[in-house]
């Protein structure tokens, strides 16, 4: 094993998430296979060596060094935020993310090229030597495929799926799809009865996923008039991009899919949005690999612990979970609650797709926060002053992010450099505990161990546990979500 691997992994953590083929840790570790001379991502779809036969490295031009080859089926030199690659790779790299994310819509390929550095002539040689293909023809197939998603597991209008894959008629879509995929999109789509207002997705996941624990999670943590849970069914209103949304997800009939009903004012987000929405709720992680784990490293402790489905209910960002975990600190979680209800009552946003006052605001922007008048909460002055700190952080953080890129971009902004969340610990009022449940719940970050929560603490000494973060690596944040579950019957800040 590498010594000093990025972001302090151990050779522990670095096995279970193989294991689980977790796609939040690729890049963060490559592992190489001695019996086959490969090295891989730890997404590889190959069957899983024995760890006897593994070596871990926290960079893929480590591996090379050290005489191992690379996967030709998952591309280590392609994972996703690891530059070990310097130059053509990373200039493509870069350029294949900016793509994937709409800049081609919105700009054009000489901007893009501009923005890697290069001459947009070298940007197409080396992309065609990559991929085979130029980067328009790419962005073209690329959105014909989201669209022919869309077509079999939604039930969107056509002209609303031409709109959201970028196109800008329905003409071009057809012609685009007639001439490159060879079927007439109404022939993907079939016969379909009247389709509602609005888009309605199914969002594929690997069972099982507690729907039940989902709903009650956001129940008892809702702000009337932006969240509303009911029959379970969640709905919230959201900013995306700055475009504004309404969401209502459950779970479809098959216990495969979550259906996600929206309202988007700008449709050109969509392809950007599922993905987000995937982080938000958690979609991509496999809930059984990650509660054998934790079961396995620690039995006496996880054996109370019988729900497989949990999963991290997301915030929609890390604004939003930032104020809900500073509301929080040292109250319980109606308490919290409250606070955050006051603040988005008095400087939340309408959002103009409502027609129900249920669902009618928007979380206030941090911009807002920053220049805010919290005098109206019942709170101590130093945490009024912690909500403008850390509002102002955000909003100045939004302004260079904004700066550094062209067109709007999913949050986190894939281009532009992302913040540095631990200087929010230099923030008078923001402690380890509160930067953990901002990774936890607005970023998805799966290894949070909140060992120093009170529910947390009280809940490991009913059982006898003695746990702490590296008891639970990588899986931090599923550990704390099923302890908080069977200590407080669902629920927590």
């Amino acid at each position: 094993m590498e010594q000093g691997l990025e972001h302090g992994l151990s050779v522990k953590e670095c096995q279970a998430a193989r294991l689980a083929r977790d796609a939040r840790y690729d890049g963060r570790f490559f592992v190489a296979v001695s019996t086959t001379g490969i090295f891989c991502r730890p997404i590889c779809p190959a069957i899983p060596p024995k760890e006897e036969h593994v070596t871990y490295f926290k960079l893929a031009v480590s591996a090379l060094g050290a005489g191992f080859r690379p996967c030709l089926r998952c591309r280590p030199e392609s994972a996703p935020d690891s530059w070990a690659w310097k130059g053509t790779e990373s200039t493509f790299q870069r350029g294949l993310s900016m793509i994937e994310s709409g800049f081609l819509r919105e700009g054009r390929l000489s901007d893009l090229s501009d923005k890697l550095g290069v001459s947009d002539r070298y940007f197409r040689k080396l992309f065609k030597a990559q991929m085979g293909m130029s980067p328009k023809r790419y962005d073209l197939l690329s959105r014909l495929m989201f669209s022919k998603q869309l077509l079999h597991g939604g039930e969107c209008s056509i002209t609303d799926i031409a709109f959201a894959a970028g196109f800008r008629s329905v003409r071009r879509f057809n012609d685009a799809f007639k001439k490159e995929l060879k079927l007439n999109p109404s022939q993907v789509r079939g016969r379909r009865s009247e389709i509602d207002a609005g888009l309605k997705i199914h969002l594929a996941f690997r069972p099982p996923l507690d729907w039940q624990y989902v709903c009650d999670f956001y129940e008892t943590r809702k702000i009337y008039g932006m969240e509303m849970v009911q029959d379970g069914v969640y709905s919230r209103t959201f900013r995306f991009n700055g475009v504004e949304g309404l969401l209502s997800l459950s779970l479809h009939a098959s216990g495969t899919a979550v259906c996600a009903h929206l309202q988007l004012a700008e449709l050109s987000h969509l392809r950007n949005l599922v993905r987000h929405l995937r982080r938000v709720f958690d979609l991509d992680t496999d809930p059984v690999q990650i509660h054998a784990a934790l079961l396995k490293s620690h039995p006496k402790a996880f054996q109370v612990l019988k729900n497989k489905g949990v999963r991290i209910p997301g915030c929609w960002d890390p604004f939003e979970a930032g104020i809900r975990a500073i509301c929080g600190q040292q109250v319980r979680v109606s308490a919290g609650r409250d606070l955050v209800q006051s603040i988005v009552n008095r400087f939340g946003s309408r959002c103009s797709l409502s027609r129900e006052k249920e669902l009618s605001i928007l979380f206030p922007e941090p911009e807002t926060l920053a220049g805010a008048d919290f005098s109206f909460l019942k709170i101590p002055k130093s945490r009024m002053e912690t909500l403008r700190l850390f509002s102002d952080f955000f909003s100045r953080e939004d302004k260079r992010m904004q700066a550094e890129t062209r067109v709007a971009l999913p949050f986190p902004n894939e281009e532009a450099q992302l913040p540095d969340y631990q200087q929010l610990l230099k923030l008078k009022g923001v402690g380890p505990w509160t930067l953990q449940y901002l990774l936890m719940r607005g970023l998805s970050d799966p290894n949070q161990f909140l060992v120093k929560d009170l529910i947390i603490r009280q809940a490991l000494e009913a059982h006898g546990m003695e746990l702490e973060p590296e008891d639970v690596a990588p899986w931090g944040s599923y550990a704390t979500l099923q302890i908080w579950d069977s200590k407080t019957n669902r629920s927590n800040t």
